[in-house]
């Protein structure tokens, strides 16, 4: 399992095993071993994560939106302005989601910011 990258269940598997199939046996230490090495390697996906993110995922995932964005026809995923996925997204829920409502007054922050600075 952990050969698989399945770090998670790994640490599951080898903690029900120390526990529950293990204790008083020689085989103790080498599943406690198991299980500490499979943590840290969960612990490294964990950490390298969020630098995976995208600023949709973030932002629209991020309030609880079940709104994909869209796909090109060579494949890939279309960057678009964060106002044109806004108006795209929140289109069904205008004013009737609180993530939605959320990424408007972020939008209408950001403008009154940017432009008027003084």
């Amino acid at each position: 399992v952990v050969r698989r990258g399945e770090y998670r269940r790994a640490s599951d598997e080898l903690f029900n095993l120390m526990m529950n199939y293990a204790p008083g046996t020689e085989y103790v230490a080498l599943a406690f071993s198991g299980w500490e090495k499979a943590g840290k390697e969960f612990r490294k996906v964990l950490d390298a994560e969020p630098h995976s993110l995208t600023y949709f995922e973030v932002i629209f995932r991020g309030v609880g939106l079940d709104c994909d964005p869209i796909v090109g026809q060579n494949g890939s995923v279309e960057v678009r302005d964060p106002y044109s996925e806004f108006a795209r997204c929140c289109e069904p829920f205008f004013f009737n989601h609180t993530g939605c409502n959320m990424i408007q007054e972020l939008l209408t922050v950001a403008i009154g910011s940017g432009r008027h600075r003084g």
